[in-house]
């Protein structure tokens, strides 16, 4: 049914698929290696535009938690409207994920604003 299990259904869907990702990226990274994918603009640019900002996006809605109504804001994103859920084991991969990049060398040194900005957006918070 779509009433409140089908909304609890797709939370942990949607968590399930991100948890997903997160590890499809840090498998491919890991088996590339940090210098290939450093060596090529497209794939480095891809780490840094799209994988950075959805790991800072995950960490910073998953720090939330609104009302299921909260949602019906102009962006459709449920880490946005601050209504997500994210599983213990979601937040273990996007670590693991973090640790590979920052582990790799040669990517490190590309992404160095991306890390300050992963590392002071999930810390800070923390702290607050």
């Amino acid at each position: 049914g779509g009433g409140r299990g089908g909304a609890a259904f797709s939370r942990v869907a949607l968590d399930e698929e991100r948890r997903c990702f997160l590890g499809l990226v840090r498998r491919a990274l890991e088996a590339a290696g940090g210098d290939a994918v450093a060596q090529c603009p497209s794939m480095l640019a891809l780490v840094r535009d799209d994988v950075c900002h959805a790991l800072l996006r995950l960490a910073r809605g998953g720090q939330t938690h609104k009302s299921p109504h909260a949602s019906s804001g102009s962006d459709s994103s449920s880490s946005s409207s601050g209504n997500c859920y994210v599983s213990a084991e979601t937040v273990g991969e996007a670590l693991a994920l973090l640790r590979t990049l920052w582990g790799e060398r040669a990517l490190r040194r590309g992404l160095k604003v991306q890390m300050e900005a992963l590392f002071l957006g999930i810390f800070l918070r923390q702290l607050k």
